[in-house]
């Protein structure tokens, strides 16, 4: 089994600190000479690393994925035209952009514990979220959504 090429790998190939790559794959040119750059950029390619993207989340407290929430009583609420429609827009645009797309349905009268815990751990950096249920529900639901800070946008929901 091939473990993980890593940072550390990449600055020993090329002969250089771990920090000329970290500006590199950063886009920190001016911090690294252009002879120094090619060599690190060939050995990326050589070693076939690929950045971590969960450590570079928690670093930049960006995921570089937006969530469509929806809480639907239907089990296959995914094959409903409706949010088809929406999912498949969503893709379109994100994937101009690379972002990837997070899709969780939950169930109204299970919804409540399992939409706090979505929302408050920021696996996402925004959220288009479809609500149902009882008004007071969707409320508490919309509560939740603001208190946690995360951007978002509602469908068919007014508040």
């Amino acid at each position: 089994m091939k473990l993980r090429t890593t940072m550390r790998d990449v600055a020993k190939h090329a002969g250089v600190s771990l920090q000329s790559v970290s500006n590199v794959l950063n886009g920190r040119t001016s911090q690294v000479g252009e002879e120094t750059r090619q060599r690190i950029l060939k050995s990326i390619e050589d070693l076939d690393y690929q950045p971590d993207a969960q450590a570079r989340a928690l670093r930049s407290q960006s995921s570089n994925t937006v969530a469509f929430l929806t809480i639907d009583p239907a089990s296959r609420f995914l094959a409903d035209p409706f949010h088809v429609a929406i999912v498949s827009g969503m893709i379109d645009v994100l994937r101009r952009h690379d972002y990837s797309l997070f899709v969780n349905g939950l169930e109204p009268e299970q919804a409540g514990e399992g939409f706090r815990r979505l929302v408050h751990q920021r696996r996402f950096d925004g959220a288009v979220v479809h609500l149902s249920g009882t008004p007071e529900r969707r409320k508490a639901h919309v509560k939740e959504l603001e208190e946690s800070g995360c951007p978002f946008v509602l469908v068919e929901e007014r508040v």
